[in-house]
């Protein structure tokens, strides 16, 4: 056993011990032992399959019955939404302790397949615990009272557990205080039991790499396919949730972070307006595009983890835009009161930028998604193809995912990375000032670290499988020393204006070949075509994804876009909502995993 599980295992019988401790000090067993061999028979399992063990599969359709997720004392927690949850607290059904001590079983059930959660908190039964106590008292916080997440561990938290971003060189740091948005989460009343895995660095370091891999954490992979990118960079948060590890979980987002991983793992993600929620102690990578959002099952729980985290705070000035914000609706109402029903499309106008984005999309992701187009013009909404962004030929680049584009068609002033390199090295800075008990201050003594452990950070190129590339992220950052110069300001400058008035906010504003301009509701694009969420990264504009599909390759779960213009959460919750219901009342279900590939363990995963 290694060091990874013999400190989980200790964990596990800590919480177990915690939460089950009688009042007297007379010892308590499960039931009477009348002899030293029931003791001894007690402690062998005799059904190990399906639950503890894999069971091996056989037929064409066999993948249902890996490992399939158990009742919570007779309660069916696959895919349990809060609502279910909180009704199941209410009737006596469950309690907390209950919920979190089965959401482990669950956790210990994947870890050897998934590594989805990084650490374990060491507390949550007590947490879980008293958050019952509350409960029996008749204090409820809210939807979010004795709900379980997992932050990202590129997100502080004030406690035993490290917040080190899958990364050695911060192993040991201790943090100033919660990040703002894990302490709004506590005072909602939910219950963290844990940081989820991510790509180290948040993706940062490296620009050829496995996605999902940290050094800490190993390998994260989906339950869909366990031989392919997971998602990332928040890997672990988009993985757990996906196979009910956990309710809900925070990521953070510079550009796709949130959603690709939700998508890819058939979630729905919210990845909020920049300076929504707060980035105080977030590990940064750029304070233009940093953004905290959430991943959850369905539209509502994505929601209520929404209004759990969103708010203005004084660390984080970008937040103060939300004062006299008419589009930000108070505490006391929130997102939640935009939630809706299928009969609202009626009312909404969808463009379809097919150009822009759709046409990047492969044939199979294509036909499905113009199938779920349809079902959402039947259920009454308005669907107008071609309302492009008008410089889509300049900005998108045809070839992927590159946030270096401009420098790749030569023009380095018009490029996201320019500025991104930049504000790494001075937003890291910045953060690591704050930390102690660490020598680590720098860029400079990060780059220096993964050298000196080049073997498990692979600090050089072709070293580790999961770091093709070394850490040249992290070298190009650096050699910015965090000078920002006229190309970076020109290339900040354009990347705003390209992607906003000239980009998502002129697509909106659709004019017809009469010259009428028609308002859109929002723009739909496939999550999966990561040209699509760049530009809203660029811009800082919200997006929020569903699941809409699944590979018949890959069997990788993909996901349908909605884009707003700046502080259109509201909005973007309303439409996903509605379209999320007249899904659900055509037989489309969210996918459950399959778990192809269950005994593969590549590393670098496939990019399918």
């Amino acid at each position: 056993m290694d060091l990874r599980h013999l400190l989980q295992g200790l964990v596990y019988a800590a919480a177990l011990a915690a939460a089950t401790r009688p009042l007297s000090p007379t010892v308590s067993l499960p039931f009477a032992m009348e002899n030293s061999s029931q003791l001894v028979e007690y402690q062998i399992l005799h059904h190990p399959l399906p639950v503890y063990f894999l069971a091996e599969p056989s037929g064409a359709n066999h993948s249902s019955k890996i490992f399939p997720v158990p009742t919570c004392h007779g309660f069916v927690l696959e895919d349990a939404t809060i609502d279910a949850l909180q009704d199941a607290f209410r009737n006596g059904t469950l309690t907390t302790v209950d919920l979190v001590l089965c959401y482990l079983q669950r956790i210990q059930q994947t870890d050897e397949y998934l590594r989805a959660v990084l650490q374990l908190n060491p507390d949550f039964l007590k947490i879980a615990k008293a958050l019952d106590a509350e409960r029996v008292a008749g204090r409820v916080r809210g939807p979010l009272h004795g709900i379980p997440f997992l932050v990202k561990d590129n997100i502080a938290t004030k406690d035993k557990m490290e917040t080190t971003a899958g990364s050695y060189a911060l192993l040991g740091s201790i943090v100033p205080r919660d990040a703002h948005v894990v302490h709004r989460l506590r005072s909602e009343g939910a219950l963290l039991p844990g940081h989820s895995a991510l790509s180290e660095w948040a993706d940062m370091r490296s620009n050829n790499y496995s996605e999902g891999y940290s050094a800490r954490g190993g390998q994260c992979r989906s339950a869909y396919n366990l031989t392919v990118n997971p998602g990332g960079s928040s890997s672990g948060s988009g993985v757990a949730v996906g196979a009910n590890l956990v309710t809900f979980a925070i990521g953070t987002e510079t550009d796709g972070s949130v959603v690709n991983p939700a998508q890819r793992n058939a979630l729905v993600g919210i990845k909020p307006t920049v300076g929504l929620t707060s980035r105080a102690g977030v590990i940064p990578e750029s304070l233009h595009q940093d953004t905290v959002g959430c991943l959850a099952r369905t539209v509502r729980d994505a929601t209520y983890c929404l209004d759990g985290i969103y708010g203005v705070d004084q660390r984080d000035n970008y937040t103060l835009a939300q004062l006299n914000n008419v589009h930000v609706p108070s505490r006391d109402k929130g997102y939640a009161s935009f939630l809706t029903n299928k009969d609202s499309l009626k009312d909404a106008t969808f463009g379809i930028p097919w150009l822009s984005f759709w046409q990047w999309a492969d044939p199979d992701m294509q036909a499905q998604l113009v199938h779920l187009v349809r079902q959402i013009e039947d259920a009454g909404a308005t669907i107008i193809n071609g309302t492009e962004l008008p410089n889509w030929q300049r900005i998108v680049s045809p070839d992927g995912w590159n946030w270096d584009y401009g420098s790749a068609r030569g023009y380095p002033n018009e490029s996201e990375y320019t500025y991104i390199k930049v504000d790494f090295y001075n937003d890291v800075k910045a953060y690591l000032a704050e930390l102690t008990n660490t020598p680590v201050r720098s860029l400079e003594h990060i780059v220096q670290y993964n050298l000196d452990n080049a073997g498990s950070e692979g600090g050089v190129p072709d070293l580790h499988p999961a770091f093709p590339s070394g850490q040249d992220g992290f070298l190009a950052s650096l050699a910015t020393k965090g000078t920002r110069d006229e190309t970076y300001w020109q290339a900040l400058q354009f990347c705003q204006r390209a992607t906003r008035e000239e980009g998502i906010d002129a697509a909106l504003a659709h004019h017809t070949d009469t010259g009428a301009r028609v308002w859109l509701s929002a723009l739909l694009a496939p999550t999966d075509v990561a040209q699509a969420p760049q530009i809203a990264a660029q811009a800082g504009y919200p997006v929020v994804t569903l699941p809409a599909g699944v590979h018949k390759v890959s069997g990788m779960p993909f996901g349908l876009a909605l884009m707003g213009t700046a502080w259109s959460e509201g909005e973007l919750v309303r439409w996903a909502s509605a379209i999320e219901d007249a899904m659900r009342s055509q037989g489309r279900e969210r996918p459950r995993p399959k778990w192809l590939g269950y005994r593969m363990r590549n590393l670098p995963v496939d990019n399918a």
